[in-house]
């Protein structure tokens, strides 16, 4: 979770100009965190705050939230945490 907020804080202001080659580097890690979380998922399914602690579950629903390339596992994680409450993980 660290290395996905250090990278879109490099391009955080930058909206008068598009800084491509920085966000292209911010899809990059997006892309293998997706991968990533979906083993995961298909594997063990949601990591569950009762399982896995604060931390972890709350770094598995902003990869998800990050996931905007993959429709599909942005579904299946509504899907999977449907019962689970308005949101999966512990405010803070």
């Amino acid at each position: 979770m660290a290395l996905d907020q250090e990278a879109r804080d490099h391009v955080q202001g930058y909206s008068e100009k598009p800084h491509l080659a920085e966000w292209a580097a911010v899809r990059q890690g997006d892309a293998g965190n997706t991968t990533w979380l979906a083993d995961l998922i298909a594997t063990s399914g949601w990591p569950l705050l009762s399982e896995v602690g604060d931390d972890a579950a709350n770094a598995a629903w902003l990869l998800a939230q990050h996931a905007d390339d993959a429709p599909e596992l942005r579904q299946g994680v509504r899907a999977q945490c449907g019962g689970l409450g308005r949101y999966p993980v512990r405010a803070k």
